[in-house]
């Protein structure tokens, strides 16, 4: 009996799925029968307005393996008529006065709906409003300057009973009285007001009350010092007193005094049983004795934003990244390279992203660059690493990385999955040497944001056509 190569064992095929660009995954479908089998369905799993190239014919015979839709006028003209029986989530971007919209929505009631009103008023009329409140399960709501005093609020509250995730940009939440029980499925929740619509926030604050499986929060309010001093004792007062017991994630924007937010970031680590994700905004910054209030949570915490701290955050990045192991996202203003060379290692090797600005002075940048990269080698998982120079403009006073192979860059040929990479205002002299190896060893890569030589325009020019040959996205720009 003939014996089967191990790239045409599905479990090996799976794993090298996992690292190859969605742009790819239709000439790996061509190379054999087995691996036909395994990546036909990750191409049609999900379908968007980029997939034009799928003739009609084609999305009939594959229908069945159609996971996710995001619905618009143009796939309408040609599928409304079509029912996809395995779908699970439909994204809803326009043709709600499409002939075949209303025959494609009642074939899928069944689905996991994600609703984005925007600007449109048409949807806000009762008899789409009806057509929605049939489907089982609404996943997300996302309203654009909606105001719920002057359309029909019971109606849209409704739809919040059946939705798990709200997203209120620029609302009006003057006539918010409905039943408690409104929104009590609302784990996710996002408010956005950006021109202090709201006036107080009394209105939030209740609409938050009323939401006691909330598991996520964000918002982003243009709060003055005086609305600020009323707002936020009200929103400590109800972690406080065990309102919101699941909240696990929180993520901040708001101008307000330091002095004030500084006591807000105790008192909301405080007040919370468990913290994923906590990510704090301009101007509001983590301190160190943030950090100590903190660290019960720094075996949970997956995400984090250290906000804008230029005396304190180099310190308690290194801290962070040496101390969390379930960590997946940081950002951080700038970290030290001596603070890393000083510091433990890291041990989060689960991190996918990570955005910062790595600074050496120019006496140690030698020796300490290598440091650094030896940690940065160490997550083998990462997918987006960017890299900022916040002082490029003070020349010699100190410097990011020098991203060249005889600098230490060999040693990143383990972040295999690296699909972008971002080190926009850093002053680099790469080669072509350096592009040919960045091809070599990230195969996934897929978008590079940076000035690839500031010192010749002419040699930039020839390295971002040599990374455009391999379908690499290539974006600079020579502002320095």
């Amino acid at each position: 009996m003939a014996s089967t190569h191990p790239h045409e064992l599905p479990e090996l095929i799976l794993y090298i799925a996992a690292y190859v660009p969605l742009r790819c995954l239709p000439s790996c479908a061509l190379v054999s029968k087995s691996w036909n089998q395994v990546f036909i369905p990750l191409i049609w799993r999900d379908m968007n307005s980029r997939d034009i190239y799928f003739g009609t014919d084609n999305i009939q015979r594959h229908r069945h393996l159609v996971k996710t839709i995001e619905l618009n006028s143009y796939f309408l003209k040609r599928c409304a008529s079509m029912r996809f029986p395995n779908l699970e989530s439909l994204s809803i971007e326009n043709g709600y006065d499409y002939p075949g919209f209303e025959k494609f929505i009642s074939n899928h009631l069944s689905v996991s709906l994600d609703m984005d009103f925007g600007r449109r008023e048409c949807l806000f009329r009762p008899e789409f409003l009806n057509k929605f409140l049939a489907f089982n399960t609404i996943k997300r709501i996302y309203c654009l300057c909606m105001e719920i005093d002057s359309t029909d609020p019971s109606s849209i509250w409704q739809l919040c009973t059946r939705s798990e995730q709200l997203e209120l940009y620029n609302p009006y939440l003057s006539n918010f009285d409905q039943p408690s029980t409104m929104v009590c499925r609302i784990k996710e929740l996002t408010i956005v007001d950006h021109y202090n619509h709201g006036k107080n926030y009394d209105e939030v604050l209740e609409l938050m009350r009323r939401c006691p499986r909330l598991t996520t929060l964000h918002w982003y309010f243009g709060l003055n010092n005086e609305q600020a001093r009323s707002f936020f004792p009200g929103l400590i007062r109800l972690l406080s007193e065990g309102t919101l017991p699941d909240l696990k994630s929180i993520f901040t924007d708001m101008n307000t005094e330091d002095e004030l937010s500084s006591q807000c970031i105790s008192a909301f680590i405080r007040s919370m049983k468990q913290i994923h994700v906590f990510c704090i905004a301009s101007p509001w910054k983590i301190e160190p004795h943030h950090l100590e209030l903190l660290r019960p949570h720094l075996d949970t915490i997956t995400e984090m934003n250290l906000g804008q701290a230029a005396d304190t955050t180099s310190a308690i990045a290194q801290q962070v990244l040496a101390s969390c192991p379930m960590l997946e996202r940081f950002k951080a203003t700038h970290i030290y390279g001596r603070d890393v060379a000083k510091g433990q290692p890291w041990v989060c090797l689960r991190l996918r992203e990570l955005v910062t600005t790595f600074i050496f002075g120019p006496s140690t940048i030698h020796h300490v660059q290598p440091l650094v990269f030896d940690q940065l080698s160490r997550l083998t998982r990462i997918e987006n690493l960017t890299l900022y120079e916040e002082y490029y403009r003070i020349a010699g006073f100190q410097k990011s990385f020098d991203l060249r192979l005889e600098c230490g860059l060999h040693k990143l040929a383990t972040l295999r999955r690296l699909t972008v990479f971002q080190f926009s205002c850093t002053t680099q002299r790469m080669g072509m040497e350096e592009i040919e190896w960045m091809l070599k060893h990230w195969r996934s890569l897929s978008d590079v944001v940076a000035v690839l030589n500031l010192l010749d325009c002419e040699l930039h020019l020839k390295l971002s056509q040599r990374l455009q040959e391999h379908g690499i996205s290539h974006k600079y720009n020579f502002t320095f």
